[in-house]
């Protein structure tokens, strides 16, 4: 079972916006990609320029800034329109599908040394372009261009004062080229886009928001989680540096540490993150916006994580709470909130109810045109995972090559998403019995938790445990009791005790013991299998299997 964890863009880069436009209510705004209507060599001016115009309006309370995560949907509209200028209907659909009220759109084109952008402000409601510019002057002095393009955008007669609490800081016009770059490839190639993060660091070491992105990329999408922790320090100090730990910045840096932690499987760790994220979030008073919303859903897939269900349903409600008042409930995040739910009743036992869950998910994707995401790889396999229990061996081999098919394209083989891909291919064919075609998987998926440092997580106690039961289904008990302690041991430091999977091996040890003639040890673990499914509070068929053959063992 994969969880979704999610980042929202909260405002890295420092610029100073004089005026903001107030609404009657609160309203959604979707930057889109800048359309590059010159030579194709400039076209990651494109990423630089939206995320700009993002940054410059993450501090102002008049509306809120729709994520990076959300902007993706946009993106695959947008490659209609990139070699030419994007019709305003083109924008509204946009807005439409990303739940934005307005959209930030527009186009430029480099001539020679100089650069010309125009923008516009459109209302997704009633069509119209409520404003639009154009600001002309020499390619590096984009900075400046890109604070003129909101300054004028948003200026008006409703407007009100308001200026940044961050340093005025603006990076080398060569560090955020490499930048926009890796904006560019980031979903494409991830791999590619951290080397060009890397470079944008290593021209300018207090690049915050390159440090973030190059963090996100190596720790999250990648899972080199020393890597990410060396930029999530040097983002640290830089913010420390400049008098910025009580920002907004400071605390999108916390859950992102907070996700780092959670991938690498040090749970405890990333709980401490969040609440510091949501602690500072509540003094800042950003507390009704997507990105409070994110944070709690990572707070929740925390608690899921620890196996504390109820408190992770209890923060997905909260969440959802806030993306149904933002009208976000047909948005890339909401498809994440029920993947995550799912994840829960999954958990629970409640196999129909995740199934909903999932494919509520699935199909709200298709809608913001994911398919080709990992996102949607994640949902493939959660939905196998729900047809394996109910033991539906078609249906799960079918997702679950779907998710691995989707992974090789996107050339994310070497992560624990895609392991755990393989694993679960594995039990199918230890389903089928044809456990000298499962072996083959589980041992590629162990050689790459292995080589990715992945060997202290939840996901890898279960590979052991398969491991181990297919090493008992071809007879080899001595080894395959040494996988099923080996898991054990694991699940033990890793405190999951009280979840389902920690009763699933149980269960498995009692059946080694009991196919070994050693009746009395069977018992205790088939005893101790109940127990735990009652703790993690579970309602599934192997609750019943050990129930019952706890019952025979009885005087």
């Amino acid at each position: 079972m994969k969880k979704i964890p999610v980042v929202v863009t909260a405002g890295i880069l420092s610029f100073f916006l004089s005026t903001i436009l107030l609404f009657a209510e609160k309203q959604n705004i979707m930057v889109t990609p800048f359309v590059n209507r010159g030579e194709v060599k400039y076209n990651w001016i494109s990423h630089g320029i939206s995320d700009t115009v993002m940054a410059d309006l993450n501090d102002t309370r008049g509306f809120t800034v729709l994520s990076e995560e959300s902007r993706q949907a946009a993106m695959r509209e947008m490659e209609l329109g990139q070699t030419g200028i994007l019709k305003d209907a083109v924008v509204v659909r946009i807005g439409e599908i990303t739940g934005a009220h307005v959209v930030v759109s527009g186009h430029y084109k480099v001539s020679g040394e100089g650069i010309s952008i125009y923008s516009k402000l459109v209302e997704v409601k009633s069509r119209r372009v409520k404003k639009d510019c154009t600001v002309e002057g020499d390619i590096k002095d984009i900075f400046s261009l890109q604070d003129r393009i909101v300054n004028t955008l948003l200026k008006g007669s409703a407007a009100t004062q308001e200026s940044s609490s961050k340093e005025n800081y603006r990076p080398s016009f060569t560090a955020y080229e490499w930048y926009s770059r890796g904006l560019e490839a980031r979903y494409r190639d991830p791999g590619k886009a951290l080397s060009f993060f890397q470079k944008a660091v290593a021209i300018d070491g207090d690049y915050v928001d390159a440090l973030l992105k190059a963090a996100y990329v190596s720790g999250r999408t990648l899972d080199r989680y020393r890597e990410a922790e060396m930029y999530l320090q040097r983002a640290e100090k830089a913010l420390k540096r400049k008098g910025q730990k009580k920002t907004l910045i400071y605390a999108y840096m916390l859950m992102v540490r907070g996700v780092v932690s959670d991938n690498s499987g040090d749970w405890e760790k990333a709980g401490r993150y969040y609440l510091a994220a949501k602690n500072l979030r509540d003094a800042l008073k950003f507390t009704e916006d997507e990105g409070y919303a994110v944070l709690l859903i990572n707070t929740g897939q925390n608690y899921e994580y620890r196996g504390d269900l109820d408190q992770a349903l209890d923060h997905y409600t909260q969440a959802r709470f806030i993306l149904d008042d933002l009208d976000l409930a047909e948005t890339s995040i909401y498809s994440t909130l029920l993947n995550d739910m799912g994840i829960v009743f999954h958990r629970k036992g409640a196999y129909d109810r995740a199934l909903e869950f999932f494919t509520k998910s699935k199909i709200l994707k298709e809608k913001l045109k994911l398919e080709r995401s990992q996102k949607y790889s994640l949902t493939l396999n959660n939905i196998g995972n729900v047809y394996l229990e109910k033991n539906n061996l078609e249906k799960a081999f079918e997702y679950f090559q779907q998710a691995r098919i989707l992974r090789e394209r996107l050339k994310l083989t070497g992560t624990k998403e895609y392991a755990s891909i393989l694993m679960n291919l594995g039990i199918i064919f230890s389903r089928r019995k044809e456990y000298n075609r499962a072996l083959p998987l589980y041992n590629s998926a162990d050689s790459i938790y292995s080589e990715i440092g992945n060997t202290r997580t939840k996901s890898y106690s279960m590979l052991l445990m398969n491991l181990g039961t297919t090493l008992r289904s071809l007879g080899k008990k001595k080894e395959s009791m040494n996988y099923y302690m080996r898991s054990k041991k694991l699940k033990e430091e890793l405190k999951l005790q009280n979840t389902s999977g920690y009763g699933h091996l149980l269960l498995n040890m009692g059946v080694l013991y009991y196919n070994t003639k050693d009746r009395k040890s069977a018992c205790r673990y088939f005893k101790e299998a109940y127990n735990a499914y009652v703790r993690a509070k579970y309602h599934g068929q192997l609750k019943t299997t050990a129930l019952r053959f706890s019952r025979e063992c009885s005087p």
